[in-house]
């Protein structure tokens, strides 16, 4: 029995959508109008074009939940914007005096409390940008077109590797999957003494994965750019709009000199939302400034209440601390 057919007759006793199945075929099809035949499959072939077969599957079945879960969850984040934070916080944001709930004007500085900027929820105000600040790892133009110009004579995993550091790690899967495929079965070509004809096919996967690798970075400093004009229009700046533009300042525009600035002038005010100043202790450890990374991370871990961000705050610490008693007194 041929791969192809092997492939596509697993590929239908695992429930998936018929029209996924359909498309399936087809490009099983293409691939072995390309590839030498062959009376039997190579069980290391079969095993690989199986398994990466069954990821690809995976992602796609599992994007329609992964949205739904997401749109709740935003639904959620924006309930929880629209509560006004002067309800529960017991300082003024200003100055720092304790002051009651019901007060519009601080009684020490005079400042109008209900002019306060909410709580930030959606940073940037947007969901790709705030999942790219909260859990991304963060990369640069330059790294992104480098480690793809490496990838081009690599498997397909580093292609991965740039996406989950874009905050995209399933949709790295969906490029890095079919790149890998392509480069094993072009490797078992040639030691078959075949050719290169599905080598076109994976130059063209890596060309559309750079392509769309940069537009989403693109994407990231546009929006990055909206939302620092709305900061700076703000008649006031709060420490939490501020610790704000420090982070995308810092990991979108890579503008890092000015966000530290920015940052450690925001070390300075009252207050600030626990995830911002836990974020800006983060990029502060990076810049290898580890006492304002304390300082952020002792703030932060004083006012949180969310129990898994505390976990994340004290394993972090633990690091700076570490770099601290090295350092000369």
């Amino acid at each position: 029995m041929e791969c192809t057919e092997v492939i596509s007759g697993e590929v239908s006793k695992m429930g998936i959508p018929t029209s996924v199945v359909i498309e399936l075929d087809h490009l099983l099809t293409q691939l072995k109008s390309t590839t030498p035949s062959s009376s039997s499959c190579p069980p290391i072939v079969y095993v690989i074009v199986v398994g990466i077969v069954i990821i690809v599957i995976g992602v796609y079945m599992g994007e329609r939940g992964r949205q739904k879960s997401e749109k709740e969850k935003h639904e959620r984040r924006k309930q929880e914007v629209e509560i006004p934070p002067t309800s529960s916080a017991p300082n003024c944001p200003y100055c720092g005096s304790k002051v009651s709930s019901e007060n519009i004007f601080c009684p020490s500085c005079g400042k109008n409390m209900k002019t306060i900027e909410k709580s930030p929820g959606l940073l940037g105000k947007n969901r790709e940008i705030n999942n790219y600040l909260t859990n991304a790892r963060g990369i640069s133009r330059f790294a992104l077109n480098a480690t793809f110009f490496v990838a081009l004579f690599v498997f397909g995993w580093i292609i991965g590797i740039v996406f989950y550091n874009l905050g995209k790690g399933k949709l790295g899967w969906v490029y890095a999957s079919p790149y890998l495929l392509l480069s094993v079965l072009t490797l078992h070509s040639l030691i078959s003494g075949g050719s290169m004809n599905l080598s076109g096919f994976a130059f063209i996967i890596w060309l559309a994965g750079l392509i769309h690798a940069n537009r989403i970075l693109s994407h990231y400093r546009s929006m990055a750019f909206q939302r620092i004009a709305v900061i700076d229009n703000q008649p006031t700046p709060t420490i939490d709009s501020q610790l704000e533009k420090g982070l995308i300042l810092d990991k979108v525009l890579e503008k890092t000199e000015p966000a530290i600035e920015i940052l450690k002038s925001a070390l300075q005010m009252p207050g600030g939302d626990p995830l911002l100043l836990y974020l800006s202790g983060v990029r502060m450890a990076k810049k290898k400034l580890y006492r304002e990374a304390a300082a952020f991370y002792d703030r932060a871990l004083a006012s949180t209440e969310d129990a898994f961000l505390a976990r994340r705050i004290r394993w972090d610490y633990g690091s700076v601390e570490r770099h601290l008693k090295e350092e000369p007194v």
